[in-house]
């Protein structure tokens, strides 16, 4: 896994929406997300990262997008998750 596995339009539609000033959060049931992003040459982009080693619930529990919307101080009416699935 590299930076090479981050297809293009997922990268521009990310540098996109940081340019449009939003807060951006991860929220993956998984607790390999951090070294993933890493991996992919995306370790400091989020502003925070949730994941399977702060929840207690797993998807499709909402527990982890709660916490990263916590996380980045934005109400969760407020949010909008994009599912990769």
């Amino acid at each position: 896994m590299s930076p090479a596995d981050l297809s293009d339009e997922v990268r521009e539609t990310l540098l996109q929406l940081r340019e449009q000033g939003l807060k951006l959060a991860i929220g993956s049931s998984s607790q390999n997300a951090r070294y993933i992003l890493e991996r992919i040459g995306l370790g400091d982009f989020f502003d925070a990262v949730s994941d399977g080693s702060n929840i207690a619930n797993s998807k499709p529990d909402p527990e982890v997008f709660i916490k990263a919307a916590q996380y980045i101080g934005v109400s969760e009416k407020d949010c909008l998750v994009v599912e990769d699935a």
